[in-house]
């Protein structure tokens, strides 16, 4: 756009050639004819561009409201209001409006007119728009009482500017950090020792305890105020407060994430006792359990303790402990999700996966892909949970008819590595009518009482009624002539399949 500088002075005053540099580049207004300058579509154009190109624009455009909110508009400092018409920068209306476009440094107070600066009802309502506004008005009015109160009671971090005087006094700064208690930093030393101050700056903002004079750091009632606020507000305390329990688990409890504990004394990060209870205090998510001491880290009697009361203890400790197949049990019977923190060969491991999904089917997500095929751990997560096929391998979701949650509920033939009673099938022998089963306790050889089915019945029958005897969901299965139990997916089998098979077996 600037390149309009050097165009002929015909094309300077070509109204669509300077539309197009002031679009390109907002200062180009410099170079335009006068008549153009004084065009209210180019100069707007110009001022959204730059608030800078006011200073170019025609006399009567300096006194247009909207051409001047634009240019304040376009830089949040409002410097763009030094070019306005003088009459309206001593317009009240006007300049307010000018602060509240540039609130968070409402520079345009710079360039007000003199009598202005020196109206108390502006000065009051520009304090009460923009807490900054305080910082560009003249030292007589930051030194100012009754102003000062209406700032800091707007923003408690106009204190910063008020006069030296009025940073020490006691009604101005607790006005200040009623507000905002951060602003208890810009209060004079002798009021940052004031307990009445110093107690409402950490009511209204738990990290002005780090303001606070040495003696109030070390205020157990304050310090309990302030981390009840932030949890972090404990790394401003006093030594012997970061060694006080009742503060400590103020702060833990402060925040479900634990944090606070990073800044309790090494002693208490290193009691047993403590860290337990701030894992307690903190059980979704104890990270407290990252500022532990390293002698606590590697106590297993500590570790174990730990994953039982919080599921999610195991992914903040060492990663030797999350392959550590004692630990990673503990904590999957707790919680079945604490799986997705074991090591890579504990969620392969069967026998862990396999008691994880029975308790939480959902639990199959965080499995090994090996053990997400394996159709008996995809049918015990089943068991728990009828969604838990979604995280089995792709392979196995178009089996409906192994895993429909019905059909998985009512099996009660144990699958294979899960623990459950087991039975010998000693005789089918069809009746009138249906079937009689003989059956005994293959470990003790207790005999079970005969049991009698319709001619439908099939294997998953007998499984329920050997389970009501043995009071287990599930039970294993051995038939006549087979060494290993019968497979959970065999619930379909008829008993009239089975009857001629054990008659002539017996034979």
């Amino acid at each position: 756009g600037a390149a309009l500088q050097h165009a002929a002075a015909e094309l300077r005053r070509d109204r669509g050639i300077v539309s197009e540099a002031v679009r390109s580049d907002g200062f180009a207004l410099e170079y335009a004819a006068a008549n153009l300058r004084g065009d209210r579509a180019v100069v707007l154009e110009a001022v959204r561009r730059t608030e800078f190109a006011l200073m170019f624009a025609a006399a009567k455009l300096r006194r247009d409201r909207t051409v001047v909110f634009e240019a304040v508009k376009r830089n949040p400092f409002g410097c763009g209001f030094e070019f306005a018409a003088v009459e309206l920068r001593g317009d009240c209306a006007v300049v307010l409006e000018a602060v509240r476009l540039s609130c968070t440094c409402p520079a345009a107070l710079r360039f007000v007119t003199e009598e202005l600066k020196s109206d108390r009802d502006f000065v009051l309502q520009a304090v009460q728009i923009s807490s900054e506004a305080l910082c560009f008005l003249p030292p007589e009015w930051k030194g100012d009482r009754a102003v000062a109160q209406a700032a800091v009671r707007h923003n408690g971090f106009a204190l910063q500017h008020a006069s030296a005087e009025l940073r020490g006094d006691r009604d101005v700064v607790l006005e200040a950090v009623r507000s905002d208690g951060a602003a208890l930093q810009h209060a004079a030393a002798e009021l940052r020792r004031d307990r009445g101050i110093v107690s409402e700056a950490v009511r209204s903002d738990g990290f002005a305890l780090e303001y606070a004079a040495a003696n109030l750091r070390g205020d157990r009632a304050v310090v309990l105020e302030a981390v009840r606020r932030t949890e972090f507000a404990l790394m401003f305390a006093a030594a012997k407060l970061r060694r006080d329990r009742t503060v400590v688990f103020e702060a833990v409890k402060r925040n479900p994430f634990g944090c606070g504990f990073e800044f309790a004394a090494v002693e208490l990060r290193g009691d047993c006792a403590v860290v337990l209870e701030a894992v307690r205090l903190s059980c979704t998510c104890p990270a407290a359990l990252r500022f532990v001491t390293e002698e606590l880290k590697s106590d297993r009697d500590f570790v174990l303790q730990a994953v039982q009361i919080s599921s999610e203890a195991l992914c903040f400790l060492p990663p030797e402990w999350k392959g550590d197949r004692a630990v990673a049990q503990a904590a999957v019977r707790h919680n079945g999700f604490a799986l997705q923190h074991a090591s890579a060969e504990m969620r392969g491991d069967r026998d862990v996966v396999l008691e994880v999904v029975r308790s939480d089917g959902a639990a199959l997500q965080h499995a090994a892909m090996d053990l997400r095929r394996d159709c008996d751990v995809v049918l015990e997560a089943v068991r728990n949970k009828e969604d838990a096929l979604w995280y089995a391998a792709a392979e196995l979701h178009d089996d409906d008819r192994a895993f429909h949650v019905d059909r998985a509920r009512q099996n009660g033939i144990a699958g294979r590595g899960v623990y459950a009673p087991l039975f010998s099938i000693t005789a089918v022998t069809p009746t009138h009518g249906g079937f009689q089963v003989s059956a005994i306790a293959a470990i003790s050889g207790e005999g079970v009482p005969d049991m009698s089915f319709g001619c439908g019945a099939n294997l998953a029958d007998v499984a329920a009624a050997l389970g009501a005897h043995a009071s287990s969901r599930r039970v294993h299965m051995v038939l006549p002539g087979r060494a290993a139990p019968v497979s959970a997916f065999d619930d379909w089998w008829l008993l009239h399949d089975i009857a001629p098979t054990t008659m002539a077996d017996a034979s």
